[in-house]
């Protein structure tokens, strides 16, 4: 289970095409949302983010597209 205290959401301008990603650092995570996105838009990318984090994909062998194919096609 992850709580807030595992994680903190960071509000950056980023190029439009990047909506969030998320960097791990012992058991932390920081997430980096686009501020420049829409409420809707930036509360999926939390949502999208939490979810690797949620299913451990930042202990995974691969990249991130292998791992992007396989939770959402």
């Amino acid at each position: 289970m992850i709580t807030e205290g595992d994680y903190c959401i960071r509000y950056i301008d980023m190029p439009h095409s990047i909506k969030a990603f998320t960097v791990e650092d012992n058991g932390f995570y920081n997430i980096f949302v686009n501020s420049r996105h829409c409420y809707h838009q930036i509360q999926e990318s939390i949502k999208h983010e939490l979810e690797h984090i949620k299913q451990l994909d930042f202990y995974r062998n691969g990249s991130i597209d292998i791992t992007e194919k396989i939770r959402h096609g």
